[in-house]
């Protein structure tokens, strides 16, 4: 059912999860040059009178790079996808889950894609003393697996309702 409360932690996960695509994860400071690393792409902003230049995830040079930011990428919207189709699963319980298992298990993997991401060196920043610090967006799986934890804590109580109303009978 759509009004139960593990579905709002479903979707809240789902919605969270995709936010890390459109915030940054990582930023770089170097000198004038601010790089920072979003879900999507890497975006260079010079406060020198030049133009900003973005990078698209799958367009870095450095194959691992490219590799682990595609993968937080693809991770984040299977989460985000997998929560959603999980909502609807409320007539099988132990699949819900199961699947929340699961959920929480992509999201550290995600979790791990982008800190991969961030431990490479900066796409434009060059000049020495280059600096990372996270941003906001690296909180934000943490709080897609802190709701998926939720929801899953409801599907079972769910469960162990139905359980002992089935002993009644």
């Amino acid at each position: 059912m759509l009004q139960r409360i593990q579905s709002v932690f479903l979707f809240l996960a789902a919605a969270v999860n995709l936010a890390v695509l459109f915030v940054p994860i990582w930023q770089f400071s170097a000198g004038t040059e601010t790089e920072m690393v979003m879900g999507l792409s890497v975006l260079n902003e010079a406060t020198a009178g030049e133009e900003a230049t973005e990078v698209m995830f799958f367009a870095h040079e450095e194959p691992l790079e490219m590799a682990a930011h595609t993968a937080g990428v693809v991770l984040a919207g299977l989460v985000s996808l997998l929560a959603l189709v999980n909502i609807f699963l409320f007539n099988n319980r132990s699949l819900q889950m199961k699947i929340c298992n699961a959920l929480m298990i992509l999201v550290m993997l995600e979790i791990v894609a982008y800190v991969l991401v961030t431990l490479q060196t900066p796409e434009f920043a060059t000049q020495a003393g280059d600096t990372g610090n996270p941003s906001v967006g690296f909180a934000i799986p943490i709080i897609a697996m802190v709701f998926v934890w939720l929801a899953k804590g409801r599907i079972k109580k769910d469960d162990d309702l139905v359980k002992s109303v089935d002993r009644i009978r």
